[in-house]
């Protein structure tokens, strides 16, 4: 929900945002993630998904108490 309401927002004054002479590749420049970012991305969730795995080990050490 909390998306929808800024998604609005932000469209409702795209035009002021966004340059108007932009062509196809223009765009599609400005929307392409960065490939050294999604690969930090793809290293945290690996990492996170250790970690969460370390977690569910742990807790069934400490249940098994």
């Amino acid at each position: 929900m909390v998306r929808q309401v800024v998604e609005r927002h932000l469209l409702r004054h795209i035009a002021e945002i966004l340059p108007t002479n932009l062509n196809e590749d223009d765009m599609k420049k400005l929307v392409k993630n960065d490939t050294i970012e999604e690969a930090q991305k793809a290293e945290i969730k690996r990492k996170m998904g250790v970690l969460e795995a370390s977690l569910k080990v742990l807790d069934g050490i400490q249940s098994g108490s």
